[in-house]
C-alpha cells in the first residue's frame, strides 16, 4: 500500500488559508474592541460636558449653551458609573449615552421616567447593582434620587415602562 505524501502546495495552500482566518479573526477582534472604547470615550466626553455645563451654570456664570441631545447625567454611584441622559431613544440616540423616552415623564415628574439603555452598552454593568442602591439623574430642572429596587432586560415593544403612575418612578 502506498500513502501518498502531501505535497508543498497543498501544505502552503493550508498555511495561507488558517493564516488567513487567524488574521480576519485577530482583525474582527480589534476592530470590535474599538467599536466599543470609541462608543465608551464619546459617553465619558459627553458627561464631561454635562459637568463642566452645570460647574459653569453654579459657579454663576450665565447659562451654557449645552449640544441638544443632551439633557441630563445619571449616576450609579455603588458601580462608580456616570452617563449622559439623551433625548430620545433611537439606536442612534443610544450609542450616544442613556435615552430618554420621550412619551414618558421628565425626571422628577410625576409618573414614569423611562431611561433606556442597551444591555451589551452602556448598561452593561447595571446587572451589578442590587436592590436599594442609588441612583441618581441630574437634569438642568434639578438632581433626582431613585431606589433600585429590581432591573429587569426588555424587548423594546414592551410597553408596561410607559404606563401611567402617580408617583416619580424610574420603571
Amino acid at each position: 500500500m502506498v500513502q501518498k505524501k502531501w505535497g508543498f502546495k497543498k501544505v502552503g495552500r493550508l498555511i495561507y488559508f488558517f493564516g488567513g482566518l487567524l488574521l480576519s479573526s485577530f482583525s474582527f477582534f480589534f476592530f470590535c474592541l474599538y467599536q466599543i472604547s470609541s462608543s465608551d470615550n464619546k459617553v465619558q466626553q459627553a458627561v464631561q460636558t454635562w459637568d463642566q455645563a452645570i460647574d459653569h451654570i453654579n459657579s454663576g456664570k450665565s447659562a451654557v449653551s449645552l449640544p441638544d441631545h443632551l439633557m441630563g447625567k445619571v449616576s450609579l454611584p455603588v458601580i462608580d458609573l456616570e452617563l449622559p441622559v439623551v433625548k430620545g431613544v433611537s439606536d442612534i440616540d443610544l450609542q450616544q449615552g442613556v435615552g430618554h423616552d420621550p412619551i414618558t415623564a421628565m425626571p422628577g415628574e410625576n409618573g414614569n421616567t423611562v431611561l433606556a439603555g442597551h444591555r451589551d452598552g452602556v448598561f452593561r454593568r447595571l446587572g451589578e447593582m442590587k436592590k436599594g442602591d442609588e441612583i441618581i439623574v441630574q437634569t438642568i430642572t434639578g438632581t433626582f434620587y431613585y431606589e433600585m429596587v429590581s432591573h429587569k432586560i426588555v424587548d423594546k415593544n414592551d410597553l408596561h415602562a410607559v404606563q401611567p403612575s402617580q408617583e416619580p418612578r424610574l420603571p
